[in-house]
């Protein structure tokens, strides 16, 4: 017979059951209301600071449904991209008015959704703060046929210093 666990372990049980199933629906916007927003401050007490679409900014609540036990599935960090309620239909829309966080998704979805494409402008400038990179020069594509030449090239020209330092005479030894 077995012993059944007299130290505890039930959580572990479902936290378990729950990790290893991919979700079938994606979350798209249903409303005119919903649309799709990209974290850009964490300002504490489950708010953020999102920008839209159409760059309006938003000061992103999140809802007691995604605090606590559920935070795990629904993490909102710096750069996440979001589906968010811009509650428009009883607020008058203004610059830094609330909106309610409906879904954060994953970088499965955003993957398959495009989103990158929506909000390329400020991850750029994310990545690119401090630096003196041209934003051309940072693409977002899954194709990995479409390697900058120059890239390549001196890639090819890093290698062979590197040979060129690596090789020893036998003789010497």
């Amino acid at each position: 017979m077995g012993r059944r666990n007299v130290q505890g372990g039930n959580k572990t049980k479902s936290m378990a059951r729950n990790s290893g199933r991919p979700e079938k629906d994606i979350r798209v916007p249903e409303t005119e209301e919903e649309e799709y927003g990209i974290v850009t401050a964490v300002s504490g007490n489950g708010r953020f600071r999102i920008t839209s679409e159409n760059k309006k900014t938003y000061i992103g609540v999140l809802p007691g449904s995604m605090r606590g036990n559920k935070k795990r599935r629904n993490y909102v960090e710096l750069n996440s991209i979001v589906l968010i309620d811009n509650r428009s239909s009883w607020q008058t829309a203004k610059q830094l008015s609330p909106a309610d966080i409906v879904h954060v998704y994953s970088s499965n979805h955003v993957q398959e959704l495009k989103l990158h494409e929506k909000f390329q402008e400020q991850l750029t400038e994310h990545f690119n703060k401090g630096s003196q990179i041209d934003k051309n020069l940072v693409v977002f594509d899954n194709n990995a046929s479409m390697v900058n030449e120059s890239a390549t090239q001196q890639l090819e020209e890093y290698e062979e210093e590197i040979e060129k330092q690596d090789e020893f005479d036998i003789d010497l030894i």
